[in-house]
């Protein structure tokens, strides 16, 4: 899957690299985590990150938001009484959201939530709580229905049978905090089934 994002100023550009751990099988969860790699574009500067934030039914579901965006189905995310900006869709790892900034015409704005790992490197360091910094991107409803979603065949090989069995690595909610988006902040979180998919892309 490649989902290319951009107009003259910003850009985000999301690539599904391959699995976290390639080698376990038999362990529903741990099996379909994929890596991201990532290019930001922005005004303040551009930045890359690679990160294991998303399942592979969280990677498809990308693409589903991004053609409901374009049809009209998803609603403008206005910030809550607070001030804060909150996904309309967002995942397991608390790295990636995505919501709806914009709808003019034929245009779309795009409002691509970074936290963690995928904020820019200049600001890591900040107390600032999650989802708050975000990317807007300005896109053309043709283009923002169609994403670019390619990705590889592959599946990763099995274990030999006479290797010992793969140790699941720890509970991945052990691997940093989390801070969901409140109850009160009017954005809606997408339906979907939070079974892990099988392994494909």
């Amino acid at each position: 899957m490649v989902v290319l994002l951009g107009d003259h100023a910003t850009g985000v550009e999301l690539r599904l690299v391959g699995y976290q751990f390639p080698e376990t099988r038999g362990d529903a969860y741990n099996d379909n985590w994929l890596v991201v790699a990532a290019t930001v574009t922005t005004p303040e500067g551009s930045w890359s990150f690679t990160d294991p934030c998303l399942l592979t039914d969280e990677a498809r579901e990308v693409s589903v938001w991004l053609r409901a965006a374009a049809s009209g189905a998803v609603g403008v995310t206005a910030p809550d009484r607070d001030g804060r900006l909150w996904p309309d869709t967002w995942f397991v790892e608390p790295v990636l959201g995505f919501s709806l900034a914009a709808r003019s015409g034929e245009a779309a704005v795009i409002r691509v939530h970074l936290s963690s790992e995928a904020t820019p490197p200049w600001r890591r360091d900040d107390s600032a709580d999650i989802y708050q910094y975000a990317v807007d991107v300005k896109v053309g409803r043709r283009h923002c229905s169609t994403p670019r979603t390619t990705g590889t065949e592959r599946r990763p090989p099995s274990r030999p049978a006479d290797r010992a069995p793969c140790v699941p690595p720890p509970d991945r909610r052990a691997r940093r905090a989390r801070t969901q988006p409140r109850r009160t902040c009017g954005c809606r979180r997408s339906t979907r089934s939070r079974s892990p998919a099988r392994r494909s892309w």
